[in-house]
């Protein structure tokens, strides 16, 4: 029997309960996933609450800058590793920005 994490976080918490085998693929043996275009999300919340907490808030004090700076960094990143962040299929960037701005309408659900 292997040792127990002394830690574990919410999301490896989450894929164990989702499936105990991806959870040991990709987690202990470190297979890697396909990218899924919710992971830019993802890694900007994570980026932004850090520097958030850390109060580095670069040129402005402003949370909403903070925010976009973060996000469209991040979307550039993962666009030179992974390519076009436009579309992801049914529900691409492009759509999930327009949503999250108040412009939710049929075919973005």
């Amino acid at each position: 029997m292997s040792e127990l994490p002394k830690h574990i976080s919410y999301s490896s918490f989450n894929t164990w309960l989702e499936c105990g085998w991806k959870y040991k693929l990709t987690k202990l043996h470190d297979v890697p996933e396909k990218y899924a275009v919710w992971f830019t999300g993802g890694s900007a919340v994570h980026k932004a609450t850090e520097l958030y907490d850390k109060l580095d808030f670069g040129k402005s004090n402003n949370n909403d800058e903070l925010w976009n700076d973060v996000w469209f960094n991040q979307i550039k990143e993962d666009e030179e590793l992974h390519g076009d962040m436009n579309s992801c299929g049914r529900c691409g960037v492009l759509s999930y920005c327009k949503w999250m701005n108040g412009t939710k309408s049929k075919g973005y659900e």
